[in-house]
């Protein structure tokens, strides 16, 4: 696939581009030099007793570093890509966020 980047620049996206990972999860640090996206992927870890809840493992996949210039460009480029998802797809809406699990030390009266 090929497409005309800014300036016309052109660049091609093919087989070769390398492994994809699957993220859930994203943390960005900034300094005044530059923005550090931090991917990772959040996966359950069982322990103790069956019927606990799992406790997330954050599993870190890839650091990124940008400029400030280059990391506004990206949110350029995310937006419109989103915009453009939207209206081919519909809107994205956030997932709903589960209740959080009871306290340890909450108890039920009978």
């Amino acid at each position: 696939m090929t497409e005309q980047g800014q300036g016309g620049l052109r660049f091609s996206i093919g087989p070769n581009t390398g492994p994809s990972s699957y993220c859930n999860s994203a943390k960005v640090v900034i300094s005044f030099f530059d923005f550090n996206f931090e991917f990772s992927q959040n996966v359950p870890v069982y322990r103790g007793q069956a019927g606990d809840l799992p406790a997330i493992s954050a599993n870190p996949i890839q650091r990124i570093v940008m400029s400030p210039e280059h990391a506004k460009a990206f949110l350029k480029l995310l937006r419109d890509s989103v915009a453009n998802y939207e209206e081919q797809y519909g809107e994205i809406k956030p997932a709903p966020r589960p209740a959080p699990p009871p306290q340890a030390n909450e108890t039920e009266s009978s």
